[in-house]
């Protein structure tokens, strides 16, 4: 009962009623009481009155309230945990004025000594490797005790996903002033392979197998394995990643192998030349990539890195499009693709790219609150010579505000844009073109028009994302709205957004995972400004399926 400090019960009665029993209970509230003064008895002056009224935001004259004073009594616990006074004894006795319907709160405080950490142990980690667990931690032994720090050292490590428990445990040792702290730690089942069937129109029936382990072996490596096909293409990707490339060097090394085979149809940007444009043209499209990446984090929430990717690609007879070609529209750039396809069936790409990523998420999956920037530039051939060119400058932000409970809004946007190489060549291959991602823009559209949503120009995508939870940490609902549009010049925001889609969908946190799957439900439409009742809903939901998307 807030500011009724001397309510009381007066009555108590059980009442026999014909299908149980009732029971009656009589309150006397008594009169409402407000704060009066706050003494504060601080013996050692680690805490003023200033930084005490900073942390302590109750006031003379506010209506008395035990719950919140309580809080704010647990935040002055924690302002000297963080201090290493994990023994300050703190006191408030409350003074009550029955005159003036006041309440005076004194407040005593022992600081006591400051703690330090004798020891750091870690207990149950089976199979993870000490020194992955201990490049986590942002405290050490021989330190003073910061209960921060503490924190801070356990959000680092459920960051990793390769834990489901942590657990601090502080134990007293036989000198006064040394504690030893414990992790007590559960290791989490890392390991996921996932099955799954996919039909598309053009594709047929086709299947993929995807092994994933981001702690192989407790090396704190992530591996992974992507097999996929269909009757007309096949995958194979092998990927390999560490935040610690080095031993307590936070040294990020990621690379990635590739393999891809597919029967491509021939793209609009060519297609446009021929006699019969209404004709599939195809050739057969096979293709090696090798990339790797560094980073380093020049503070804990900015990483910079640069990386390098190549790749040879290998297109079987295509020179047959000679024949369909109207020799009157050749431009200088289909000119020199279809020279090359006459000398040469093997081509080769080289690029460098470099970038920032800032990320103040509190968590890396299920964020609550925070902010995710990376902008990257990537150089293809120019001085690195190979058969494409181009520069490309690519900016994803993702923001994201819980405002109460567990409900989560989130804003992400993604901009890129193709442009010449520093030497004036702009060289393009259609696998190169912008498009957007199958589960994260724009969802719904690439179900059936990814082939025709492609530029060799400028893009631009925005999703607003409302999510619910329904079960614990298990299961949360989705709602979404997406718009984005892709052009060879960059689209004016928002006259210009042609491609619009909303729905819902589920997020399923299966336990010893660790990344949540999720299913999506969209419904396409297309939208003018210009004309706000000129909307056109396309007749069905389309079904999108993603692990852990936005990432």
């Amino acid at each position: 009962m807030k500011g009724h400090y001397l309510g009381e019960v007066k009555f108590i009665k059980i009442v026999q009623e014909k299908d149980g029993f009732s029971l009656l209970i009589e309150i006397d509230e008594g009169p409402q009481f407000k704060i009066g003064n706050i003494i504060l008895n601080n013996f050692n002056l680690l805490l003023s009155n200033e930084k005490f009224l900073k942390i302590f935001k109750i006031k003379k004259g506010d209506i008395f309230n035990n719950e919140l004073i309580n809080f704010y009594k647990h935040k002055i616990k924690e302002f000297y945990h963080e201090k290493a006074y994990l023994q300050a004894q703190i006191n408030f006795n409350y003074i009550v004025n029955e005159d003036d319907l006041s309440i005076d709160i004194e407040v005593n405080i022992v600081e006591g000594n400051p703690i330090h950490i004798r020891h750091i142990e870690i207990i149950n980690n089976d199979t993870t490797k000490f020194h992955i667990i201990d490049q986590e931690l942002e405290i050490f032994e021989g330190e003073l005790f910061n209960s921060k720090k503490i924190r801070s050292s356990i959000i680092n490590l459920n960051n990793t996903r390769f834990f489901s428990f942590i657990n601090p445990i502080i134990q007293p040792t036989n000198y006064e002033n040394l504690i030893d702290l414990k992790l007590d730690i559960k290791e989490e089942r890392t390991g996921l392979i996932t099955l799954g069937l996919t039909y598309n129109p053009e594709e047929s029936v086709g299947g993929n197998l995807n092994y994933n382990q981001p702690n192989f072996l407790g090396s704190g490596w992530n591996v992974s394995i992507k097999l996929s096909g269909s009757q007309r293409s096949a995958n194979v990707d092998l990927g390999g990643s560490t935040k610690w490339l080095l031993p307590y060097m936070p040294l990020q090394f990621d690379t990635n192998i590739g393999y891809h085979f597919r029967k491509a149809k021939v793209n609009s940007l060519i297609k446009k030349y021929l006699y019969d444009k209404d004709k599939n043209y195809e050739y057969t499209h096979h293709d090696f990539s090798l990339n790797i990446q560094f980073g380093y984090p020049i503070i804990k929430q900015v990483i910079l890195y640069t990386g390098t990717a190549f790749s040879i690609y290998h297109l079987s007879n295509p020179t047959f499009l000679l024949s369909y070609l109207d020799n009157s529209k050749r431009s200088y750039r289909l000119k020199k693709d279809l020279s090359l396809l006459e000398n040469k069936s093997f081509f080769f790409k080289i690029s460098l790219f470099f970038g920032f990523l800032y990320d103040i998420r509190d968590l890396k999956v299920n964020t609550l609150n925070g902010v995710f920037l990376d902008n990257r530039f990537t150089l293809t051939g120019g001085i690195f010579y190979g058969d494409s060119h181009w520069i490309k400058y690519r900016s994803y932000s993702s923001f994201y505000y819980n405002p109460f409970w567990k409900i989560v809004l989130s804003l992400h946007i993604r901009y890129e844009t193709l442009f010449k190489q520093f030497t004036g060549q702009f060289e393009v291959r259609d696998k190169e073109l912008l498009s957007f991602q199958y589960a994260s823009e724009i969802r719904g559209w690439n179900t059936y028009t990814n082939n025709s949503i492609k530029s060799a120009g400028s893009k631009i995508s925005l999703s607003l994302e409302k999510k619910i939870p329904l079960f614990q940490k298990l299961l949360a609902s989705i709602l979404f709205f997406d718009l984005g549009d892709i052009g060879e010049k960059a689209p004016s925001f928002p006259t210009q957004i042609r491609y619009y889609s909303f729905g819902f969908g589920f997020e399923i946190q299966i336990p010893g995972i660790g990344y949540p799957l999720l299913f999506f439900f969209a419904k396409r439409f297309d939208y003018n400004i210009s004309k706000p009742g000129d909307v056109y809903l396309h007749n069905s939901f389309d079904l999108i399926f993603s692990l852990a998307h936005f990432l």
